[in-house]
C-alpha cells in the first residue's frame, strides 16, 4: 500500500479517537513519528482545527535596475495557541508577473529541504527537444524549440494539475516561462504537454535548466506544488560546445524558510518579444501543510532601466535603451539642479536634485542596456 495511503488512514484514526474522548468541536491532532514517511507534516509538530497555516513573502528591494538579481524570501509558519512555528521540509509555489504575464514559475523548498516520498503528481518525464520530439542536448540562440512535459497521477482520485515550467540560462536569466496547460488527470494515468518556444538572442552560453512544476492551481489563485520542482539541464551555445555545470537549485539556511534568485536581462530580442520589462511586479507563494491548511501571500516590487533619459520606446522594436540619445540629454541637463531652466529630472537617477558626475556614472554603467 502506497505510504500516503498509511499516512490517511493514520489521521482518520487519531481524528476518531480525539473526537470521541473529547467530544469537543476542536479536534487535536498530534503528529509523531507516523508521518515521517509523509514530508506534507512535520514530526513532532501539534495542532489542531483551529490551527493556521501563514506565509511571509519580501523582496529584498522595492526598486530594481535592469540586469540585477532579484531576491524573494520568507517563511512558512504554523500558527497554534497564538504562537508561530516555522515549518520546514515543505514545498513552495512561487509566481512572478510582469505587466504582460508570468515571468518566472518555481517550486521551492522550506529548509532543510524536502525528503524523498510517493507524491501525488510525478513530473516522469521533461526535456527540451525538436519538433519530432528527439531530445536535444544542445540548442542555440534563435532556434525554435519545444519543451516535453509527461505528469502522472499517483492518486486514487482525478487531480487538477496546472502544468508550469521555466528556463534559466547560466546567468539565472529567464528566457521563457509558461503555464501551457491545466487538466484534470484520472487516476494512474499519463498526461503529454509540448511547448514551442524559442531560445532568445542574449541568451547565456553554458548549461541552461528547465525548472518543471506541477501546481493544483496557478500560484497566483492559490494553487500550490504537488511534487517538488524537477530541473533538467541542458546547453546553449552557438557552436556545439561542451557547458559548464550550473544549477538554479536553492535551500535557505534557516529552518522553515525559503528563497529564490532570479538575474534579470540586459538586453531584448524583439523577435520573440523576450527580456526584462519595466514597471511593476507582483510575486505570488503559496503552500500546504498536511491535508488541510494552506496559505498564500504576495508582495510588489518596480524594475526600472536606470539611465534611460529620454524614455522613449523606440516606435519599430519596442525596446527602451540607454544610448547616446540619453548621453546628449544628460549633457544638457550637466550641472543643473532643481529650479534651473535646463533641469531635467529624467537625468536625476539618484534623486538628489542635482543633475552631476554621480548621474553620469550611472548612465555610463548601463550604456547599452535594454529592456521592453
Amino acid at each position: 500500500m502506497p505510504k500516503h495511503v498509511l499516512v490517511l488512514i493514520a489521521v482518520t484514526i487519531i481524528l476518531s479517537t480525539f473526537y470521541s474522548s473529547t467530544h469537543t468541536n476542536t479536534l487535536e491532532i498530534k503528529v509523531y513519528a507516523i508521518f515521517q514517511d509523509e514530508p506534507a507534516f512535520y514530526s513532532g509538530l501539534e495542532y489542531n482545527l483551529t490551527d493556521k497555516l501563514e506565509i511571509t513573502i519580501s523582496a529584498s528591494k522595492s526598486i530594481y535596475n535592469v540586469g540585477e538579481e532579484l531576491k524573494i524570501n520568507g517563511t512558512l509558519l504554523l500558527i497554534h495557541d497564538n504562537a508561530s512555528f516555522p515549518v520546514p521540509g515543505q514545498l513552495v509555489a512561487l509566481q512572478i508577473n510582469d505587466r504582460v504575464g508570468q515571468y518566472v514559475l518555481r517550486t521551492v523548498e522550506t529548509a532543510p529541504g524536502v525528503s524523498s516520498s510517493e507524491w501525488q503528481i510525478n513530473i516522469s518525464s521533461a526535456y527540451i527537444g525538436d519538433s519530432n520530439g528527439n531530445q536535444l542536448t544542445v540548442v542555440t540562440r534563435g532556434q525554435i524549440v519545444y519543451t516535453y512535459l509527461t505528469y502522472h497521477n499517483n492518486w486514487n482520485t482525478p487531480l487538477y494539475v496546472v502544468a508550469a515550467y521555466t528556463v534559466f540560462d547560466a546567468n539565472n536569466v529567464p528566457l521563457y516561462s509558461n503555464m501551457p496547460i491545466s487538466y484534470t488527470i484520472p487516476p494512474g494515468t499519463n498526461i503529454t504537454v509540448r511547448d514551442v518556444w524559442k531560445v532568445p538572442s542574449y541568451a547565456a552560453s553554458g548549461t541552461a535548466q528547465l525548472c518543471v512544476s506541477a501546481f493544483s492551481n496557478t500560484p497566483s489563485s492559490g494553487g500550490y506544488p504537488y511534487c517538488p520542482e524537477k530541473l533538467i539541464s541542458f546547453a546553449i551555445s552557438s557552436s556545439k560546445s561542451t557547458a559548464t555545470s550550473f544549477s538554479v537549485a536553492e535551500l535557505s539556511e534557516t529552518t522553515g524558510t525559503y528563497v529564490a534568485y532570479v538575474t534579470t536581462s540586459k538586453k531584448a530580442d524583439t523577435s520573440i518579444p523576450a527580456g526584462t520589462r519595466i514597471g511593476n511586479y507582483t510575486v505570488y507563494v503559496a503552500a500546504k501543510y498536511g491535508v488541510e491548511l494552506t496559505a498564500n501571500a504576495s508582495t510588489t516590487f518596480q524594475i526600472k532601466l536606470m539611465g534611460d533619459v529620454d524614455q522613449v520606446q523606440n516606435p519599430y522594436t519596442g525596446v527602451y535603451s540607454v544610448n547616446i540619445l540619453d548621453a546628449i540629454k544628460m549633457a544638457q541637463a550637466f550641472n543643473s539642479k532643481l529650479g534651473d531652466q535646463n533641469w531635467n529630472p529624467n537625468a536625476d537617477f539618484n534623486g538628489d536634485n542635482k543633475v552631476n558626475i554621480l548621474d553620469a556614472i550611472t548612465l555610463s554603467a548601463n550604456f547599452g542596456n535594454q529592456a521592453l
